[in-house]
């Protein structure tokens, strides 16, 4: 015990209480070793918020410096006259407002990621999730049009009821839609939205799936996490701020749901959300 009291004054948390006996000495050092191993598990997660913590503000001056450095050298070459005709001078003042937009899209997504990761209180109503899928699809027609955009739902004959803040779960389907967008490779997409009760039948999952390129197996887990892309170096970083799906789960995980990326045949996102208690059979 003296060893590992040593021990973790010099700041190693990993030293076990190793006491067999069923004794008084016994169940110190047990005790002993469960406030270590909660101490070392306080500690781990400091450290996890610190290097999001610094994740977050590098991603944020990075994604803020790259459409305004472009917007003032645009600016730069109105001012110094190299954009010397009308449809330059055009070109530039549209390319300005491009990026303008962009910031404007972080900024919101900014606000959006910060409002769920701080104790954002949902609007909870019981609802029949196809029902509220087909709402939500019916609604977003016009856009699926504008973005070449086709969309299979399949479903059963069962019914599919859960506990959602319709508002919010409408920004899942917004996000997850624009991602595919965003990142496809062909100027048309093909997405089939699946929705069936689980095996257990308390839960109900939900299948979007694109058939886009998809992202690498060890980025798979990653790519919920705030400001992370599949390409470290952000080439694309005109494409998106990296937020949408770390807000993705954010919402689901206030439902007490659970989200997870595959690639199928393009990127699947399999959200699995509880079923209503009296619900569950």
């Amino acid at each position: 015990m003296s060893l590992g009291t040593k021990e973790i004054r010099e700041g190693n948390l990993d030293t076990r209480m190793e006491y067999q006996k069923k004794d008084e000495f016994g169940e110190v050092c047990r005790d002993f070793d469960e406030m270590r191993a909660y101490l070392k598990e306080s500690v781990d997660q400091r450290l996890r918020d610190e290097k999001r913590r610094r994740s977050l503000i590098t991603g944020i001056s990075h994604d803020l410096r790259t459409p305004l450095t472009s917007i003032s050298g645009y600016l730069d070459g109105l001012m110094d006259g190299i954009a010397d005709t009308r449809e330059k001078r055009s070109r530039y003042l549209q390319a300005i407002k491009t990026r303008t937009g962009n910031l404007v899209s972080l900024v919101d997504s900014l606000s959006e990621y910060s409002r769920l990761d701080n104790g954002f209180r949902y609007r909870m109503e019981r609802a029949d999730f196809k029902d509220f899928v087909d709402q939500y699809l019916g609604t977003y027609r016009s856009d699926a049009e504008q973005n070449h955009v086709e969309i299979t739902f399949l479903y059963g004959k069962e019914t599919y009821p859960v506990q959602i803040d319709r508002e919010e779960f409408k920004r899942v389907f917004d996000n997850l839609f624009a991602n595919t967008v965003k990142y496809r490779t062909l100027e048309k997409s093909n997405i089939q939205i699946s929705l069936k009760r689980t095996m257990e039948g308390t839960d109900i999952e939900l299948v979007f799936q694109d058939d886009g390129p998809g992202v690498p197996c060890e980025s798979l887990e990653q790519i919920f996490d705030s400001f992370y892309r599949v390409d470290d170096a952000r080439t694309q970083s005109e494409k998106g701020s990296g937020i949408g799906l770390a807000v993705v789960k954010e919402i689901i995980l206030g439902h007490g749901g659970k989200v997870r990326a595959e690639n199928r045949e393009g990127l699947a996102m399999i959200i699995h959300l509880p079923i209503t208690r009296e619900d569950i059979t």
